[in-house]
């Protein structure tokens, strides 16, 4: 598997964590996961990007990081959903919520 992730000649392996919100200065949290950020890690020669892909409960894909502290403000909990929970939900919900 040449080039491939798995590829043992790699070491170590560049990943931009959360699609490479880091490599922002300015509101990295609001840009992390998101096609500007993904777009940004491959021109900066990143081949491997981290992200979390959630599907909703009407078949929706979303990339989200569940960060407990602001995602818990911004739905009003107490705590963060779980995964499970965010996929009983609909995008129209989540997108309302945030």
């Amino acid at each position: 598997m040449a080039g491939s992730f798995w590829d043992s000649s790699i070491r170590p392996i560049p990943i931009a964590h959360r699609g490479g919100g880091a490599a922002f200065e300015k509101e990295k949290h609001r840009r992390e996961n998101t096609l500007e950020a993904f777009e940004q890690s491959v021109a900066l020669g990143y081949q491997f990007l981290e992200m979390e892909v959630i599907q909703t409960a009407d078949n929706e894909v979303i990339v989200i990081h569940v960060a407990k502290n602001k995602l818990e403000a911004k739905l009003g909990k107490k705590e963060a959903p779980d995964y499970t929970n965010l996929q009983k939900m609909t995008y129209g919900q989540i997108k309302s919520s945030l």
